[in-house]
This record gives C-alpha cells, structure tokens and sequence, in this order.
C-alpha cells in the first residue's frame, strides 16, 4: 500500500482544539480527559518528566493519575508506575520511527539526533509534533489512556507529580469527562471522488474547515457497502496548509493494493488527535479494470531440446504480468496457433514444445498476457528443427515361439511419439553375440517371422529387440528371450530290414540307423491285396537299441507285407522302410501216438492211438525194411477215423520198420 499524499493540518484547527480543550503548555500544569475510541484519554501538562531531568524539575521524576467515577468521593491512583518519558533515543525509535523521520522533515532538522536533544531540552516546537500523534505524547510522558471505563459513564480526573522517592505533589485542578462523547462532533471531508484506474485507486477529498478539531484523515475499504470496513493508511494522512492563503486544501490516497475486476467501496474519515472520527459517508463504489495490453516479449529464440524444442524470450516488465502465450506454426509468415493448454508462469522466460516431432522445422511466436486478460502484439519468429537424441526405452513384453518353419518373435507396441521401427537381433547361445536378423521394422509392427534355413530343431535360439527413433539413436536390447524351431525333420528308416518265416511267427530283423534323433520304431504290415491297409502292429514303439520283432499274431498261412518306420523323441515318424514279404510257416501235425505192430494171418498190422488235432483229416502209413528208405504204402490218407493198417505186402524173413 502507497501512501502517495499526504501529511497535512492546519496550525489554526491545531490551536483551536488546544484552546477549547483547555490544555495549553503554558499552564503550570494539570490535566485534560477527552474521550477517544478506545477510552479516556488523559493529557498531562506541561514538562516532560523523567527520573534522568529531575534536577531540571525541581526533584519531580514523573506523574500520577486519580480518577473518581460518578458517585464517588474518594479519588483512587491508577497507574502503576509514574507516568514519564522514555530514556534514550532507540526507545523512543521502537515505538514510532516513521513518524520520527516525518517530524525531521517538518521541523527542517537534521535527523533524529538533534530531534532527540531538542526533546531533552524540552524545545516548544516539540510540542507540535506532539500534538500531531498521541504514541508520541504518551511516549514523552504527556498523555495516559485509561481503557477500564464505561461507555455514557461520568469520570472526574486529577494529577499530580511524583519524586524518585514517592513524594507526590498537590493534585491538579479536575477534568471532567463522559466516556463515549467525544469533544468534537467531526464532520468528515467533502467532496471525496475518487478514480479506478489498473490495480489501483486514487481518492481524493476537499477539508471541511468547519470540521473542529480535525487532525488527520483515515481511509477504509470494505467488500461490500456496509462494511465491514479496513483501514488502508498505517500512518495518519496529514494536511498542512496556510490558511491566509484563501485555498482550500485537498487530500489524497492512492490504493495499489486493488485487484482488477473485484468491486470495493470506500470512505474517507476525518479524525481527531484522540482517534474519534466522523462516519464512514459518503461510500464510494468503484471496479478497478485493466485495460492496456503489456509489453511485447523480446529476443523469441527456440533450439532443440533433449524432448522436443525449448523456446525461450526476454521479459521485459513483471508488473500485473499473468504469464504467455506460445504460438507456432510450420510457415514463417502465418497459420500460427497456440500450443499452452495454460499459461506459461510470468517468471519462466522459457517453454518447452513436447508435441514437436523430429526433423521438422517449426516457428514460434510468443505474446505476454496481464491479470484483466489483455493480450500484447506476437513477438518476433524464432524457429529450430528437434533433432531427438534421447535413447529411447527398448521394447517390452518380448516372447519367442518355436513353429514348423522358424521362430515367431513378439513383443507390446512402444507408444513413444518419436519412434521409427525395430530391429531384431538373434544369438546362438545366451551369452552369445547378438546378430541382426530383421530389417527395419515398422513402428506399427509388433511380430517378426524368423525363417533362416540354417535354424535348427536340435538348438535354441536367444532373441532380442531395439528401438530406433527418427533421429538414428537406437535403444538397449530389451530382455532376451529363447525358443526352439519347431521344424518337422523325420528321422532316418532303419537299415538292412529282412525277416524270416517260422513255426511261431514271422521274425523281423533290422539294422540301426545313423541318426542320433531315432528313439524307437513303428513295425506295419499289410495284406497283399489291390488297395494295400497298413496297420501298426504295436500301439507304442519299439525301443531304439532293439533290433528284431517276432509278429506271433500273424495268421498262418496268409502272406504279409512288412515295412518298419523310425521315430523321434516327438514321436515324429520317418519315412518308410523297403517292404519284405512273409508267409508264417504252417508246421506239420503231430505223429500218433502209441504205434504198436502185431502179426496177422497173412501179414502185419499197425495200429495207434488217433490223434486230437481238428486239423488233421487222415493218416499216413511208412514202412522201411532193413537197410532201405522207408516208403509210402498209400496213395492216399487213411481216413481220420482208422486207427490201424493191414500190410499184407511182406516178405517172409524180412525186418520191417514202421511209422505213422
């Protein structure tokens, strides 16, 4: 707050006030009540008193005050210690300063020291400044508030000088007074007007000359019309004037703490040396507004950031600055727009452009903007081109699938503004050197198929990803991660395939092949027919280190085609073997049992046991004599129903052997 006016009085309104209050420092001494704001204020006549000057005052070192309340015979003392000035200079300076240096410039001094020797040598034109600011009167020790009063009370007050040693002199004449009745009926200034200009407001007022006893003027402010009201002014505005001169004075106040389009109202008060003041009228409204655009920002430059463009420009004025507008444009001469969601701070002085994207050129334009919303002229152009060298973050959510034809490769889209692609890297063993496999990759791609013909099934392969932007600066290798082709290679058939027919089966033989991937074999067969079914003979494999199959289940006498298939762990099967064919060897029946030969009229005969195979549908008979081969002595079988055959084709003397 500026008090930009100010400090004026007239001696004649001073004089005045002195003269019909009936206090004038020629008086002996004694005491004067006047009702103020705050209570009875008592003004003490005439020396200033203190312990240091009592040689000076015939021994007297300070005062006391008496009060007797309406209805009361007996005076009571009401201070609690002597009522006198300070000691030194500094302690006078604690209590009013400002008001101090006012009454150098006033009385034309040189400073506040020969003002302090002037009041120890108790100078009459002291007592101007006294009568201008009762802190001061009270600091020398010629004034006394009394705050424990009532309001429309009567009080009667007397006083009287004390010694170092407590003596006390006779009391003063009285002073009557009623609390709440000041001795003047102030009447306030006329004519007040005032002026709202930009955050600011100047009042000013006319002295109202018949205003008795006016000393200073106050000005308040408030939110609304009826108050409450706040004092603005921290020190007393002041009016000095002549009055020989013919011209009425003016005062005035000038608030810059006034906000831009907030309404206030305010009243200016005239106020006596006791603090009692006229009503608060006339109120005057007012809306301070804003209406001059600030100063245009100057030397607007722009260069490339780590993210984007920095912009940055001069600040010419701070003052009621709300901050700036940052326009660009991809021309040099127009289609500028503005890029600030919000203001950029009044202090910053610089802007950073995140959404500008790489090796574009791009023109920037700044305006600055006051608190009433006023908007200067765009600045000059500035211009650069982002050239992001920022690495940028490698690609997340990698994985790796083995398939029939190579590895599947993905990974999660990388949202950065700034990204151009990937590449795909590829390393035979984790710790091995990671090998670019893929071009540039788009920055929509999420997938790459790799299908070198040189991967193979019976390795893992270790994948890693990088992030490129527009600039060239790739990103570090994302997490690695592994997989295997899923390549289909079927295993190798196994060698030398043969077999055998026997009497318990067709016995298969083979040779093992040189592919380390075989773990077992697959045995099929088929009836030789037009349209060949082949059937696996077992429902799991044979182990890899068996060599040989006995089929049992084939049929006799039926004539089969045999092949045999290699598989691997995966149980992938290989290609097919060269096929064998086989007939199950169909055995002989069993011989009777029990062939017994007796001798017969006309020969021999054999007899046995018949036999219990179904199969069987008759009987062969063999005879062999002695050192001969043994013949058949049928053409055809004996019916299955005989048991015994008659040889009558012997000779007598002759050894015969027989079988069935």
């Amino acid at each position: 707050m500026i008090e930009k006016t100010g400090f004026y009085i007239t001696l004649l309104l001073m004089t005045l006030f002195l003269a019909q209050s009936g206090y004038a420092q020629n008086a002996e001494f004694g005491v004067q009540a006047v009702s103020g704001p705050d209570g009875v204020v008592l003004m003490i006549g005439k020396d200033m008193l203190n312990p240091n000057t009592v040689s000076q005052h015939d021994g007297w070192a300070g005062y006391n005050i008496y009060k007797r309340e309406a209805g009361k015979t007996e005076f009571k003392k009401i201070n609690s210690t002597p009522i006198a000035r300070v000691n030194t200079l500094a302690d006078l300076e604690k209590e009013l300063d400002l008001y101090l240096e006012s009454g150098v410039r006033l009385l034309k001094l040189s400073g506040k020291d020969e003002l302090w020797q002037m009041i120890e040598n108790e100078d009459e034109r002291i007592y101007l400044l006294v009568m201008l600011n009762l802190t001061l009167m009270k600091a020398l020790g010629l004034a006394y508030l009394d705050t424990d009063v009532e309001k429309s009370k009567k009080y009667t007050y007397a006083v009287t000088r004390v010694k170092i040693s407590g003596e006390e002199s006779e009391q003063s004449m009285v002073s009557e007074v009623t609390f709440g009745v000041p001795p003047y009926e102030l009447k306030g200034p006329l004519k007040v007007t005032g002026e709202a200009n930009n955050n600011e407001l100047r009042l000013d007022w006319e002295v109202n000359v018949a205003d008795t006893g006016v000393i200073s003027y106050s000005v308040y402010r408030g939110d609304q019309p009826i108050g409450p009201f706040k004092r603005l002014n921290k020190n007393p505005i002041m009016i000095f004037y002549q009055p020989e001169s013919g011209e009425i004075p003016r005062g005035a106040f000038t608030d810059t703490t006034a906000q831009n389009g907030r309404t206030y109202h305010y009243a200016v008060v005239s106020v006596d040396i006791i603090g009692n003041e006229s009503p608060k009228e006339p109120v005057l409204t007012f809306q301070p507004k804003d209406d001059k655009a600030p100063s245009i920002p100057r030397n607007v430059a722009a260069q490339s950031a780590d993210v984007g463009i920095t912009v940055t420009w001069e600040i010419r004025s701070k003052d009621d600055l709300a901050g700036f507008n940052i326009y660009r444009s991809l021309n040099p001469d127009s289609q500028f727009f503005k890029i600030n969601d919000i203001l950029s701070p009044p202090d910053s002085g610089y802007y950073k452009d995140i959404s500008a994207l790489p090796n574009i050129q791009y023109y920037y334009r700044v305006t600055a903007l006051d608190r009433a919303g006023n908007e200067s002229v765009q600045s000059p152009t500035g211009f650069s081109v982002f050239e992001n060298r920022r690495q940028p973050l490698p690609p997340g959510g990698i994985t790796a699938k083995g398939t029939d034809d190579g590895i599947l490769v993905k990974w999660r889209d990388n949202s950065e503004y700034d990204l151009r692609g990937y590449y795909l890297f590829r390393a035979d063993k984790i710790d091995g050197k990671p090998v670019q496999v893929s071009p540039l990759l788009s920055k929509d791609t999420t997938a790459f198929h790799d299908k070198d013909t040189h991967l193979s099934p019976k390795g893992s392969y270790w994948y890693y990803l990088t992030a490129v932007n527009f600039t060239g600066i790739s990103s570090e290798y994302s997490e690695g991660v592994a997989a295997t082709p899923a390549i289909i290679i079927e295993p190798e058939p196994p060698l030398s395939f043969f077999g055998y027919q026997d009497v318990i089966g067709n016995r298969l033989f083979w040779n093992q092949p040189m592919d380390n991937t075989v773990n077992g074999y697959n045995i099929y067969r088929a009836i030789e027919s037009d349209s060949l079914i082949w059937e696996k003979i077992l429902e799991q494999p044979i182990f890899r280190n068996i060599l040989k199959y006995t089929d049992t289940t084939a049929a006799i006498g039926t004539e089969y085609l045999y092949h045999i298939k290699s598989v691997n762990e995966k149980n992938v099967e290989g290609k097919p073997s060269h096929s064998i064919k086989l007939n199950r060897f169909t055995p002989p029946p069993l011989p009777p049992g029990n062939v017994i030969v007796t001798k017969i009229e006309n020969g021999l005969k054999v007899s046995w046991d018949p036999t219990l195979e179904s199969k069987v549908k008759g009987y062969f008979v063999y005879r062999r004599a002695a050192g001969d081969t043994a013949i058949r002595l049928m053409n055809e079988s004996l019916p299955v129903t005989d048991f015994e055959f008659q040889d009558l084709t012997i000779k007598s003397g002759t050894r015969y052997f027989y079988s069935v």
